[in-house]
C-alpha cells in the first residue's frame, strides 16, 4: 500500500494522501473490501484516470477509519461531489498525476484541492483570477497555482454549480509562505461567507484545503 501521510487536522479531521503506483486490479480489489463491496466502480476509458478514481477512494475509506469500522457507502450527487451515505462524514477528493489525496470529517465541511506545479496554469489565468489576484501573483507559477488551487478547494467546499471561480471567489493578496494561509471569500447574489484556506507546497504539488461549520448553509 503507498498510504503516504494521514494528518490529524483536528479531532473531528483527518487529511490523508496516496501515492498511486499500485496496479488497477489491486487497487480495486482493496477498495472493494475496505468499503465493505458496497460501491459500484464504473470504467474509465483511461488507465491513469481509473486508477486515480480507485486510489483516491481508497484513502477516503482509510481515513474513515479514524471514526468508525463499519463501511459506509461512498456515493456521489448530482453535481458529481462525493458523499458518504446519510451525510454520515464530509468527504473531498483530489488527486493530480500520481498523487490522492483525500478530507474527511464529522463536524465540517471541507474542501480539498491537489496540482502538479506547471507553467500552463499561467495559459489560463486570466480566465480565473482578478485584476486584483493577478498582479499580486506577478506571472510566478507557484503563486499562480496557489490561486487556482483554492478557488478550486472552495468550489468543492460550496458542492453546488454555478459558481464562477473569477466573479464569485475573491482571495486576499498574501504574502507566500510554506505553509500558509489565504483570507478567502465566496460572493454570490444569494450567499456571502469568508473563509481561510490552507496551502502548502508538496515536492512539485500545491496542497490546499478548507473546512466550514457543517451546520452552514453552503
Amino acid at each position: 500500500m503507498a498510504l503516504l501521510e494521514i494528518r490529524e487536522i483536528n479531532p473531528a479531521t483527518y487529511l490523508g494522501f496516496w501515492e498511486i503506483t499500485e496496479p488497477q486490479e489491486t487497487l480495486q480489489h482493496l477498495l472493494q473490501t475496505a468499503a465493505g463491496n458496497c460501491l459500484t466502480v464504473p470504467a474509465f476509458t483511461s488507465a491513469t484516470r481509473q486508477r486515480q478514481w480507485l486510489s483516491s477512494r481508497l484513502l477516503a475509506y482509510t481515513l474513515l477509519q479514524k471514526f468508525t469500522d463499519i463501511p459506509v457507502a461512498l456515493q456521489s450527487t448530482s453535481n458529481g461531489k462525493p458523499v458518504f451515505a446519510n451525510d454520515a462524514y464530509q468527504v473531498s477528493l483530489t488527486h493530480s498525476r500520481e498523487l490522492a489525496g483525500a478530507i474527511i470529517s464529522k463536524h465540517h465541511k471541507v474542501g480539498i484541492d491537489i496540482e502538479i506545479i506547471s507553467p500552463k496554469v499561467l495559459r489560463v489565468a486570466d480566465k480565473f483570477m482578478t485584476p486584483t489576484e493577478s498582479a499580486d501573483a506577478g506571472g510566478e507559477v507557484e503563486k499562480t497555482l496557489i490561486y487556482w488551487s483554492a478557488k478550486e478547494t472552495l468550489y468543492k467546499l460550496y458542492s453546488k454549480r454555478q459558481l464562477t471561480f473569477k466573479e464569485h471567489i475573491q482571495i486576499a493578496p498574501f504574502c507566500q509562505a510554506q505553509p500558509g494561509t489565504l483570507n478567502t471569500c465566496i460572493k454570490t447574489p444569494e450567499f456571502t461567507a469568508d473563509y481561510q484556506v490552507y496551502y502548502e507546497k508538496m515536492n512539485d504539488y500545491i496542497l490546499t484545503y478548507g473546512l466550514a461549520p457543517a451546520t452552514e448553509n453552503i
